[in-house]
């Protein structure tokens, strides 16, 4: 599930491994998260941005945790606050407790323990007493991240969810496009208020799927906000009644084995820079003498032993926790080594070698809720084999493939309705389009729903009504049951006129595009292409440059099956004659490469002029404030932490791909 609740947390942990896994947990169930890595990065966020919750690490760099907690509280920021430290004495228990945080969790700590927590201290906050979110059938589950409505299964992406949750939360405010983007989106994602809308129009049609109609309504003007609970007139009642499950038996169903943070996965994918890790600290201790041990090494190793002690535990590894709590134990009491203390560090570090290298123990493996929508199986990740070395072409996806059908619906005048279809099929071929025409609204429901193919779009004549149609007609009706159905087909108006109010009404209706007279066929033919195409899934050609094969493979596995047209490139001197030949629509680099670095390749597209409009997204291990300079300095237009939590990527490269796509549509 990635990332993405309506409640934006603050993460601040400088152990770049657990501050991953703690991130890629939050997102699994609808979190937002943003990171910063010392005290003062952390501090400059928390009074910056408006957060529900902060998980704040206590040995930070710059400003440790509990001082930035009193700093917070001094000066009157009271967002809730779980502490999370190695320190377990009672003396440091009262100490952060005391400085103003709400919660104490001391690692390692399991994740399915640090949500709990969450809940709990976010149904505090708010004053609820219940943990499931509530509106008359309609219920959300934030331990299990389920909806449901009469016990039907509404399954929502990560921003319809966060959506829906935060107007259960907030049943009486009304939130502006701009409140909206705060809450749901991170803030290093930069989204126009066009995604709002997107998002929320999927969320309606979703919940419109199970049988509940409009919940939310637009305040014109103002935003959305969510219709008061008893107003249940617009609950369809052709859906049959389902026996909602009790909270007791869905959350034993939640924690059965078909709903589990696959902690093997998460640890499998953390593996390598781990043991990494773990080398360059035997390497350490191994390479030390009895005596003196060197001040550098001896705060390096000091430094890594604390945090591997806070993260590895929460993978089940508690051997390896006690392990390097004991190295960092010898450690700092002594900065003289014996041979007995030099030869204990060494039996430590195998030991904790040994235990990594047996894998995650599954009795331990915490569980948790995952994400259940569509999205998330999409997001099956695999790594290459050994035998895996070959970058393949890019593969060829299928475009829309036929002919795209416009239903013209005759009005009272049939007669300019027929005028209509034979100036339209005159310059239809051009635009690969092919019409038909029905005498009235009668046959337009047969052929909308009872037809085996549906059309693609209706074009609906009203030109022959002097005025505004009533809500009791037939066209009004039918645009209505267009709006309510599993798959809506869009419509299309040909209007004598149609005022500010009238547009609004249509809008409401789901209209997609009005014409008045004098209108141009050509015209509403690139209208009825417009609208087909932006619901079609993206063809985007993206170029990925990276010298880590195993990292291609994973991008190429999440963005294929979204139908992206993809090259993978690992030889960045290969650049020019791959864009020559690919002529890319996006392109992701990774910053640092063998030979050629990603800044190098940026701006030698940036001063082509055929390919300088391109949108540039940048890969990189590095989130200083001089490298992100350079990069945006260079021409990119977007920046991506590695390592690459894989549902930010595929939201970013949609994000761009839905620009893209409305740029053409509008050009």
């Amino acid at each position: 599930m990635n990332g993405l609740r309506s409640m934006k947390f603050l993460l601040v942990e400088d152990d770049p491994a657990l501050a991953y896994a703690v991130e890629r947990t939050l997102a699994e169930s609808y979190y937002v998260s943003d990171l910063a890595t010392d005290g003062a990065i952390g501090y400059e966020m928390a009074t910056a941005f408006a957060y529900d919750c902060i998980l704040l690490d206590w040995a930070l760099p710059k400003l440790n945790g509990v001082a930035l907690c009193n700093q917070l509280r001094s000066e009157g920021n009271y967002t809730p606050i779980i502490l999370m430290t190695s320190r377990d004495a009672h003396a440091d228990r009262v100490a952060g407790l005391d400085a103003g945080a709400d919660d104490y969790l001391v690692k390692p700590f399991s994740f399915e323990e640090l949500l709990a927590r969450i809940r709990a201290l976010l149904r505090r906050s708010e004053g609820m007493a219940s943990p499931v979110l509530q509106w008359n059938d309609l219920r959300l589950d934030p331990s299990s991240s389920r909806v449901t409505y009469r016990g039907l299964r509404v399954a929502l992406t990560p921003k319809e969810h966060g959506l829906l949750e935060l107007f259960l939360r907030h049943p009486n405010r009304i939130f502006s496009l701009d409140n909206l983007l705060d809450k749901v989106w991170p803030f290093d994602e930069s989204p126009g208020v066009g995604a709002v809308r997107t998002h929320m129009r999927g969320l309606r049609q979703k919940l419109r799927d199970v049988g509940l109609l409009e919940i939310v309504e637009t305040v014109y003007g103002l935003g959305y906000r969510l219709k008061p609970a008893e107003a249940t007139s617009g609950v369809a009642t052709d859906i049959n009644e389902v026996k909602v499950e009790d909270t007791d038996s869905l959350k034993q169903r939640t924690l059965s084995g078909s709903s589990q943070l696959d902690m093997v996965a998460l640890w499998e994918s953390l593996k390598v820079s781990y043991t990494q890790r773990i080398r360059e600290l035997a390497n350490l201790i191994f390479n030390a003498q009895p005596g003196l041990f060197e001040a550098a090494a001896r705060e390096q190793v000091l430094r890594e032993a604390h945090t591997l002690a806070g993260s590895l535990g929460s993978f089940g590894f508690l051997a390896v926790t006690q392990h390097c709590r004991d190295v960092e134990h010898i450690l700092s009491a002594n900065a003289y080594l014996s041979v007995q203390q030099l030869d204990r560090l060494k039996s430590l570090v195998v030991s904790i070698q040994e235990a990594l290298a047996a894998g995650v123990p599954e009795a331990v493996v915490p569980k948790t809720a995952v994400f259940e929508t569509v999205v998330s199986e999409r997001l099956r990740l695999s790594l290459p084999t050994a035998s895996e070395n070959r970058i393949e072409p890019p593969l060829p996806v299928a475009s829309y493939g036929r002919s795209i059908q416009l239903l013209v619906v005759g009005g009272v005048d049939l007669l300019s309705a027929q005028t209509m279809k034979t100036a339209l099929g005159a310059i239809s071929s051009n635009h690969h389009i092919a019409i038909s025409l029905v005498e009235n609204v009668a046959q337009a429901r047969r052929a909308i729903f009872e037809a085996v193919a549906q059309p693609d779009v209706v074009l609906l004549d009203l030109s022959g009504f002097e005025t505004l149609l009533g809500e009791d007609s037939d066209e009004i009706g039918l645009m209505r049951e267009i709006a309510r159905s599993p798959h809506p087909v869009p419509v299309l108006l040909l209007a004598q006129g149609a005022s500010f109010a009238d547009r609004i009404r249509f809008s409401r209706l789901g209209v997609e595009g009005v014409f008045q007279q004098p209108w141009r066929p050509a015209e509403i033919l690139e209208t009825a292409e417009w609208v087909v195409q932006k619901q079609e899934p993206p063809i985007a050609k993206v170029l990925v440059v990276d010298d880590d094969l195993a990292l291609l493979k994973l991008i190429k596995n999440l963005l294929q099956p979204w139908g992206f047209r993809l090259a993978l490139l690992q030889d960045p001197l290969c650049f020019w004659q791959t864009i020559e030949q690919f002529s890319p629509d996006l392109v992701l680099l990774d910053v640092e490469m063998p030979q050629v670095s990603g800044l190098e390749l940026a701006q030698v597209l940036r001063s082509a002029p055929q390919w300088h409009q391109v949108p540039i997204i940048f890969m990189s291990v590095h989130t200083d404030a001089d490298t992100i300079q350079q990069v945006f300095s260079v021409g990119a237009d977007d920046y991506v932490r590695k390592p690459i939590v894989a549902p930010e990527l595929l939201a970013r490269v949609l994000g761009w791909s839905a620009r893209l796509r409305s740029r053409v549509g509008s050009g």
